[in-house]
């Protein structure tokens, strides 16, 4: 009986330690995800663009596009930030990432001016502020290299001079985005 419970100890702690041998090592270095957000009014999916700097740190980019892949009318709500890793936990193939993330944000109603508006509204069509959000991000390996990445993300940009757009908007934007897509 001892020596059986002896064995059965040893082959579970060779399991465990295969079990870790193997563990998949989740990379995404660089993703690009489409998908919708509530800042947005003009019927085009949001694109996102995601670069990671270090393993906790990356810097994104997302907007609809709007001057070079549409010239739709309504909300566009571009932003630009930098995101941090604040949890990680990856298990089999798959890393789940808890975030937050602070830069700038831009809303538009029309063709813009090149630059960003953050001390007025420019002609009424754009302006700029401060941006902070939280994320979820789900990274599963697909293959070699290839992995899908599901983000969800929730935040609010402060514009101060939204009521002097043409179309007021609040000087509190509060959002909320999720998106799809592949990184490698």
């Amino acid at each position: 009986m001892l020596l059986s419970l002896l064995v059965s100890n040893l082959l579970a702690q060779e399991l465990s330690q295969v079990q870790k041998n193997q563990k998949v090592d989740v990379r995404n270095h660089m993703n690009i995800r489409a998908g919708f957000s509530t800042a947005t009014t003009n019927g085009r999916p949001t694109i996102c663009l995601e670069g990671v700097i270090i393993s906790t740190f990356a810097i994104e980019t997302c907007g609809t596009g709007y001057g070079f892949i549409h010239q739709d009318s309504g909300i566009d709500f571009v932003h630009f930030r930098g995101k941090w890793s604040i949890f990680q936990r990856s298990f089999a193939g798959t890393q789940l990432m808890a975030q937050i993330g602070a830069g700038f944000a831009e809303i538009q109603l029309a063709d813009d001016q090149l630059g960003f508006q953050f001390t007025g509204a420019g002609e009424g069509i754009e302006t700029a502020g401060p941006e902070m959000s939280t994320s979820i991000q789900f990274v599963r390996e697909l293959a070699p290299k290839t992995n899908l990445i599901i983000d969800m993300n929730g935040g609010a940009a402060y514009f101060r001079y939204g009521p002097n757009l043409m179309v007021p908007q609040s000087q509190f934007f509060p959002f909320f985005e999720i998106s799809a897509g592949f990184g490698w």
